[in-house]
């Protein structure tokens, strides 16, 4: 093998003798040897692929040898590309693997249950170690292959591999992701039993476990492992506390959520916009106005975006609670900052305002219903009906009368009861006023 991987530094040494001819027959002449090389190199390359990878890898390693730069090194590369499919499909149906991806293609194949798994580790070309099996753990866990996970755990285990952290946090995950819940909790009280600190749980096991209760619909054990976890000094993170409160959305827990969103903003923390629309919703609902802004406010505190949808919410919450004034002011500071309401949002406004038995709210609506022809919001025919029907609560025709003259001009249409009411406005002007 040595001998003949020196061929194409023969060629080159040969070629570059060469280089002083001139002319046409000094380009004849280079092309050949290039060819030669080349085949040279080939014909090596294909020999040493009927050698075990670690015979092969010592030639490599041992050969000065290097590509030649020439015009057929690319199909060089997908002859050996092509050749390289052909074996991981030979190893993936029955034969040894040879290198971590080979083992992985091969365990993806395997029957669970049948001592396949096992049997493809112990045999396989190369010695995997920890990291390899916590890769392959993950990897099962990802494709829901709880029973090939724990074979893979089992399987190191008796190889002597040293257990650590990672591997038992990819193991729960795993059995969680299949919705095995109690193995996995198995697996955690068998992880606590371990001396050794490199087996201590840490943030990714007791997630993972919280997860695994999550998925499992087991509330009251995912808050006890999370208790249990702050017990052991072991310091949630983002991802804990997101499961938590997917866990408490589930029971409609929002009191502990809230408690949870505490505990986050105390770590410098923050709940993604969706999980805070949820809690400010569910506040809404059970009248805790006060509540629901205080966590608004602590959004803008700690530099949380505010966008548009998270407004939304904050004015359903004050509409469902006749809030007119509050939802007059968010509109104030929604403009400041550059946040432009679309048509739902004005109307939640005006509903709230519309709420109101204040006279004096009258010009607050109208001013909402300016900004919202100012900004280019589609005025409807709902909005039509919350204007007329405040100017009839409130014994206002001539607002009213030029609120349809609007209407006219925007083309807005309006509804029989909306009609009425207006009509019957309408009539009062006409009416002489009686002498008290």
């Amino acid at each position: 093998m040595k001998e003949q991987a020196k061929a194409p530094q023969k060629g080159r040494e040969h070629a570059k003798g060469q280089k002083d001819v001139k002319g046409p027959a000094a380009k004849d002449t280079a092309s050949k040897e290039a060819v030669h090389e080349e085949e040279d190199w080939n014909r090596d390359k294909s020999k040493s692929h009927g050698v075990a990878s670690s015979s092969r890898s010592r030639e490599h390693s041992a050969s000065p040898t290097r590509r030649p730069k020439h015009g057929l090194q690319r199909s060089s590369r997908s002859s050996s590309m092509s050749e390289r499919r052909k074996m991981g499909h030979h190893h993936a149906g029955g034969g040894h693997p040879w290198d971590m991806e080979s083992l992985k293609q091969a365990i993806m194949l395997a029957d669970s249950g049948k001592g396949e798994v096992k049997s493809l580790i112990t045999k396989s070309l190369f010695s995997p170690r920890a990291p390899a099996f916590t890769a392959l753990i993950n990897m099962c866990g990802k494709e829901k292959m709880a029973e090939k996970a724990l074979e893979v755990f089992e399987t190191s285990q008796e190889l002597k591999i040293e257990k650590n952290t990672y591997m038992y946090s990819a193991l729960i995950s795993a059995l969680g992701s299949s919705g095995l819940w109690q193995k996995a909790f198995e697996i955690f009280e068998r992880m606590l039993q371990e001396t050794s600190d490199i087996c201590k749980p840490n943030t990714i096991t007791y997630s993972a476990l919280i997860s695994a209760c999550e998925r499992a619909g087991q509330v009251e054990k995912a808050l006890d492992v999370f208790e249990r976890m702050k017990a052991a000094g072991i310091q949630p993170d983002l991802i804990t506390y997101s499961v938590l409160l997917s866990v408490c959305e589930k029971d409609n827990l929002w009191e502990t959520e809230m408690d949870i969103i505490d505990q986050m903003h105390t770590s410098s923390l923050h709940a993604s916009p969706l999980n805070y629309s949820r809690v400010i919703n569910a506040l809404g609902e059970r009248g805790m106005v006060d509540k629901a802004i205080e966590i608004f406010l602590q959004l803008q505190v700690a530099g949380c975006e505010i966008s548009l949808n998270l407004c939304n919410i904050m004015l359903n919450c004050f509409e469902r609670n006749a809030r007119g004034d509050l939802a007059y002011h968010l509109m104030r500071s929604m403009h400041e900052n550059g946040i432009i309401g679309e048509s739902i949002t004005y109307n939640m406004i005006l509903s709230s305002l519309s709420k109101s038995v204040d006279p004096g709210i009258m010009p607050l609506m109208l001013e909402t219903y300016n900004n919202m022809k100012y900004f280019g919001a589609r005025v409807t025919g709902y909005t039509c009906g919350l204007l007329i029907s405040a100017c009839e609560k409130f014994k206002d025709p001539h607002t009213a009368l030029q609120l349809t003259h609007d209407f006219q001009q925007l083309n807005v249409p309006i509804d029989h009861p909306t009609l009425e009411s207006l009509n019957k406005l309408l009539r009062t002007i006409s009416q002489p006023q009686q002498p008290q």
